[in-house]
C-alpha cells in the first residue's frame, strides 16, 4: 500500500510540475493576422516576432502587412501597449498602436498605411496564437 502511495505522489509531482504548453511570457513567435482595411480587402496572413538584441523593450516584425519575410517593422512594448512608431516598410510608411492581451494570444492594432498603391488607409489588425 505505501508503495502504490508514493507512486500516485510522484505522478502527482511530475505531472504537476510540467509547464502548460499555452502559456506564453512574450509576444515573440509566429501569429496569424487578419487585416481589414479601408481601401483593401479582408487579409489573413501570417507574421513572426522576434525580441530585438538591443534594446529590451523593442521588438521586430516579419512580413508586417504582408511585406514579405524579409521585411522588418520595429514595435515598441511598454506593459501591454504597442506603438509602431512612423517608419518605413517595404513601399509604404506605417505608425499606429495597439494593446496585448495579458495572456499574450491576443494583440489588437490600428495603423495607418501610405504608400505603394493603396494611397492612404487605416487598418485595423487582430493578431491571434493558440
Amino acid at each position: 500500500m505505501r508503495i502504490i502511495t508514493i507512486l500516485i505522489a510522484l505522478s502527482f509531482f511530475f505531472f504537476g510540475c510540467e509547464k502548460d504548453k499555452d502559456e506564453y511570457k512574450s509576444i515573440t513567435g509566429e501569429w496569424l493576422v487578419e487585416d481589414t482595411g479601408d481601401l483593401t480587402n479582408y487579409r489573413r496572413y501570417e507574421v513572426g516576432i522576434q525580441r530585438s538584441q538591443a534594446d529590451t523593450s523593442l521588438f521586430i516584425i516579419t512580413n508586417f502587412y504582408r511585406t514579405g519575410i524579409n521585411s522588418e517593422t520595429y514595435v515598441l512594448v511598454e506593459g501591454l501597449n504597442i506603438s509602431i512608431n512612423t517608419q518605413q516598410v517595404g513601399n509604404y510608411i506605417i505608425q499606429g498602436s495597439g494593446t496585448i492581451e495579458p495572456d499574450y494570444k491576443q494583440i489588437n492594432l490600428e495603423y495607418e498605411v501610405n504608400g505603394g498603391e493603396v494611397g492612404y488607409e487605416t487598418v485595423i489588425s487582430l493578431m491571434t496564437r493558440d
